[in-house]
């Protein structure tokens, strides 16, 4: 009987020294899983991390290349708008210059011709659409007269009427309509914002 429980006892340290081996080796399976898996995870989230850094640095460049071009736009812009304004203030002036030309008939008191449009371009030419005043005489003379006015000024050049229209009215009065084109001297247009040749045109032409 002692011989039994001294075997007995012997296979149930045995049994559990296996037990033990079985749950150590486990627990260190286990733990070397766990640091495979967090080293695995901690290369993708370091992979993560270095690829975001380089989408965010690609971004950055992006946003400042956004950025000069914004700057760039916006100094454009300002030139753009100053070229406008120095033009519009240029329109301005050479119409107040062409009105000043007009010829005027000290006996009527009255400008001989109106001029109904404006229309000028980028290269100097202008083109203007106008009519005399009705008259009982004829009215080609009036046109004749605005030819030579706009000629003999230092403003303007070339102009010339391409067409030209008689009519008459219930009345009898007569007045022709017709286009005028021309051309203004870029340096004179200058010295019309300026102001520096302002003396060349004081009051309207009487004729």
């Amino acid at each position: 009987m002692a011989d039994q429980k001294t075997v007995e006892g012997i296979t149930s340290k045995a049994q559990q020294s296996s037990l033990l081996f079985i749950l150590s080796v486990i627990v260190i399976v286990l733990i070397i899983g766990a640091a495979v898996y967090f080293s695995l995870q901690k290369a993708t989230i370091t992979g993560q991390n270095e690829q975001l850094d380089g989408e965010i640095a690609s971004l950055q460049t992006e946003i400042n290349l956004l950025e000069g071009e914004k700057v760039e736009a916006a100094r454009t812009a300002q030139e753009w708008l100053a070229e406008v304004n120095e033009q519009e203030i240029l329109w301005s002036r050479v119409i107040s210059r062409i009105q000043s030309l007009i010829p005027y008939d000290a006996t009527t008191q009255q400008a001989k011709v109106q001029f109904l449009s404006y229309s000028g371009a980028t290269n100097g030419r202008l083109s203007l659409n106008a009519q005399t005043r009705n008259t009982k005489r004829d009215p080609f003379s009036d046109v004749a007269e605005v030819i030579t006015v706009f000629n003999d000024t230092s403003f303007f050049n070339n102009a010339i009427v391409p067409t030209v229209t008689r009519g008459e009215n219930d009345q009898g009065d007569r007045f022709a309509t017709f286009n005028l084109d021309m051309e203004y001297r870029e340096t004179i247009a200058e010295d019309i914002v300026s102001g520096t040749a302002d003396d060349e045109f004081k009051g309207g032409v009487s004729r």
